[in-house]
């Protein structure tokens, strides 16, 4: 799976169209091509730097915005990467060019395992340019492991619904096991009350009555 660089073709056509180049426009050129040159080196932080630098001057830049992207991917800064090539593919003007953005979007999205996203930037790429061999490959792996994602996904989803199934049923038998238990305990001996002593009138009244038999 590569990733495809864009030259600065569109900042040679101006340097060969005309015999004066303005000052900004030399100076756009000589920051594309020397981020190219680090891209190349493998200084992906510092063609970061120029491809900015390069946009700050001239927005619309495509190779730029490409290119910008291209080192972006390479740091693993892949929702950068995607918002890049499609500033390019939005200002490209040639099929080719817009081809080659939506293969790097779909490699993106690959390294970020969204397989379908991949599959449709492919895809897309693909009605531009039907006989690029690379994302005919890149589409097919990304729809083998789309695949197997699904399957896995599948296979998580079954093993959570067993073990809860399995929790459900021990807890189940657990109640079942406690309700024969509370059945057989006897119910609660109630305690004896105990017994007030009689009221000193109560007593007095006995005596009362005990003295009066007994005259």
């Amino acid at each position: 799976m590569t990733t495809r660089h864009l030259v600065p073709c569109l900042a040679l056509v101006l340097v060969c169209g005309f015999t004066a180049v303005p000052a900004w426009t030399q100076s756009v050129r000589s920051l594309v091509h020397s981020g190219n040159d680090e891209y190349t080196e493998g200084k992906y932080t510092d063609a970061e730097v120029n491809y900015r630098k390069a946009l700050e001057k001239e927005a619309e830049l495509v190779q730029g915005h490409f290119n910008l992207g291209n080192a972006l991917h390479k740091q693993g800064k892949q929702e950068e990467a995607v918002r890049q090539y499609e500033q390019a593919i939005n200002r490209a003007v040639d099929a080719e060019t817009k081809a080659n953005g939506y293969y790097n979007v779909g490699n993106s999205f690959l390294s970020q395992q969204k397989y379908q996203e991949a599959i449709q930037s492919y895809v897309e790429g693909l009605k531009l340019k039907p006989d690029d061999a690379d994302a005919k490959y890149n589409l097919s792996y990304a729809l083998d492991m789309l695949k197997q994602q699904e399957q896995q996904q599948k296979q998580q989803q079954q093993n959570k619904d067993k073990n809860q199934q399995n929790q459900d049923n021990k807890n189940q038998q657990q109640d079942q096991q406690q309700q024969p238990q509370k059945q057989d305990q006897p119910p609660p001996k109630q305690q004896p009350q105990p017994r007030r002593p009689p009221s000193s009138s109560a007593r007095c009244q006995r005596i009362r009555r005990s003295a009066s038999w007994t005259c």
